[in-house]
């Protein structure tokens, strides 16, 4: 239904719809899913606050509190594995970490870093590469991370299970 078109698996360096290998596999999205997990991919849960009324009011409240549009995804990366490579986003985002403990990479310095890329920064890995090692923070079960818009950073489960959310704040921009 409608929250398969909402995930994601993330393999191979490749970003793919569930509902697209599902369709074509003949099985169920649970079982589909289920087996990317296990071969070490990452599940992606997009626009989670559509489907869960708590996660809604949690989206509201953040929204009506820094005047921006938020977005809420799940994450679930392999055990003891990196869920995606380093990377930026074009938002301001909140994690919260919601099972199991990650280990976050912050790298302060990229190549052709731009300070505050915007939603015409499309991600090309070979573009933006880290310069060093970066800083790591352990997260655990209640902690909350702030990645920066722009901020370059990557995650690594610590154990068996790990989930977290992803708040992501719109960019603010000024209209004339």
């Amino acid at each position: 239904g409608a929250a398969v078109a909402q995930a994601d698996i993330f393999s191979g360096g490749h970003l793919v719809r569930l509902s697209d290998i599902h369709h074509r596999s003949g099985r169920s999205p649970a079982a589909v899913a289920a087996e990317h997990l296990a071969k070490g991919a990452t599940l992606r849960f997009r626009d989670i606050e559509r489907f869960d009324p708590g996660l809604a009011g949690l989206a509201s409240a953040v929204a009506e509190t820094f005047a921006a549009p938020v977005q809420i995804n799940v994450y679930l990366p392999p055990p003891h594995q990196e869920g995606f490579p380093p990377h930026f986003d074009n938002t301001d985002v909140f994690i919260v970490q919601v099972a199991g403990a990650k280990q976050w990479t912050l790298h302060r310095d990229y190549t052709n870093k731009a300070p505050l890329p915007d939603s015409d920064s499309p991600w090309d890995p070979e573009r933006y590469k880290p310069l060093g090692p970066g800083e790591t923070h352990v997260v655990q079960v209640g902690d909350v991370l702030y990645v920066p818009r722009g901020g370059m950073h990557s995650a690594r489960c610590m154990d068996t299970q790990s989930m977290h959310l992803t708040l992501s704040l719109a960019p603010l921009s000024m209209a004339a």
